[in-house]
């Protein structure tokens, strides 16, 4: 497919958290089609939140969201390749905080950086701080 196309993919993240049947659903659609796709499943459980989505210029995107594990938030990621599909989600931040509020943006190679805030709770549930995190995705290293 030519570049121009490509870059025209829409993709729409729908977060779908109610129940144990809650997940994230992504809508890959190319510049091509007219109207909607038809939603994708991304990744399952209950508690995703705060989904975003950016894409770069060959139609590559990459999916952040908050997903809450029953004890605190936390970012996951996953990566649309045309051509092949939403990859597997993967946890992209590892403190014991409790994170949200997740965005990405990506360059036109592909490289992307992910940034959330976290909030960290002493042991009577009293607030101690909030901080800012980034994480970054290369396209030559995952």
């Amino acid at each position: 497919m030519r570049r121009g196309v490509l870059a025209a993919l829409l993709v729409v993240a729908i977060v779908v958290g109610m129940g144990p049947a809650g997940g994230l659903f992504a809508t890959p659609a190319a510049a091509t089609e007219v109207g909607w796709g038809t939603p994708t499943f991304v990744a399952s459980g209950e508690g995703a939140s705060g989904a975003h989505v950016a894409i770069d210029g060959w139609g590559n995107a990459i999916a952040v969201w908050r997903q809450y594990d029953g004890a605190r938030g936390n970012i996951q990621a996953a990566r649309f390749v045309p051509g092949r599909g939403w990859g597997l989600p993967t946890v992209i931040e590892t403190s014991d905080g409790d994170a949200e509020w997740p965005q990405i943006a990506i360059d036109a190679a592909g490289n992307a950086i992910a940034a959330w805030t976290e909030t960290r709770w002493g042991p009577q549930s009293e607030f101690v701080d909030t901080s800012v995190w980034t994480n970054r995705f290369s396209i030559g290293g995952g």
